[in-house]
C-alpha cells in the first residue's frame, strides 16, 4: 500500500482532503447535535424545577356546631402567595370575609381572622385561617351569632389570585361558600 501511495501521491492527497472534510463535517454536526441536547436539557430542567415547586390552593370551609372556620391550604409542593383576594355576593366585593360577618354580640370574639389576605404566603402542606369563630354551642347567643354568620357565608364567592416563587401566575381560584348553608333551612 506505501508503494500504491508513493505511485498515486495525487490521489492520495485528494483521498486524504475528503477524508479530513468528512472527519470535520461529522465533528460540526457532533458538536451542533450537542448544542441541541444541551439546549433541551436545560428547558427540560427549567420545567422540572417550576413543576417541582408547584403550590396548589384548596379553599377549607369546616361548619361544625361550635366552629365555623374558613381556611386556605397549600396542598403543592412551593410556596404559595396570595396576589389578590376578593370576596362578592354577586353585587358588592370586598377584600376579607370578616368585613361580611355581622357585628358580634358582647363576649363573643372571633378566635382568628385575616384583615390583609394580599401578599400572604403559605408554605407547602400549611395553612392560614381566613376566618375562625369557635364557641359554646350551650350558649343561645352564640348558637344564634352563629347561624347568621353561616347564612352570609353561604352567599359568598372568593376570587384568589396567586403566584409561585418564580411568580408564575396560575389560574384564578374561584370558590363559593354554599357549603355553610346546608344547615339552615333544616334549623329554621
Amino acid at each position: 500500500m506505501y508503494d500504491w501511495l508513493i505511485e498515486n501521491s495525487e490521489q492520495a492527497v485528494a483521498v486524504s482532503t475528503v477524508i479530513n472534510a468528512v472527519a470535520a463535517t461529522l465533528a460540526v454536526l457532533i458538536a451542533l447535535l450537542s448544542i441541541c441536547l444541551t439546549v433541551w436539557t436545560i428547558k427540560s430542567q427549567n420545567r422540572h424545577n417550576r413543576l417541582s415547586v408547584q403550590p396548589i390552593l384548596s379553599i377549607i370551609p369546616s361548619d361544625y356546631v361550635n366552629r365555623i372556620s374558613v381556611k386556605i391550604r397549600n396542598d403543592g409542593s412551593g410556596p404559595l402567595r396570595v396576589e389578590l383576594f376578593e370576596v362578592t355576593d354577586g353585587s358588592e366585593t370586598k377584600f376579607n370575609l370578616i368585613d361580611w360577618m355581622p357585628k358580634n354580640p358582647e363576649n363573643i370574639y372571633w378566635a382568628k381572622f385575616q384583615n390583609h389576605l394580599n401578599g400572604v404566603a403559605v408554605l407547602p402542606g400549611e395553612e392560614t385561617f381566613i376566618i375562625d369563630l369557635d364557641g359554646d354551642i350551650h350558649d343561645p347567643v352564640f348558637v344564634k351569632y352563629a347561624q347568621e354568620c353561616r347564612k352570609i357565608l353561604s352567599g359568598l364567592s372568593l376570587r384568589i389570585i396567586y403566584t409561585d416563587v418564580y411568580n408564575s401566575r396560575f389560574p384564578d381560584h374561584q370558590s363559593t361558600l354554599t357549603w355553610f348553608g346546608r344547615t339552615l333551612e333544616s334549623s329554621e
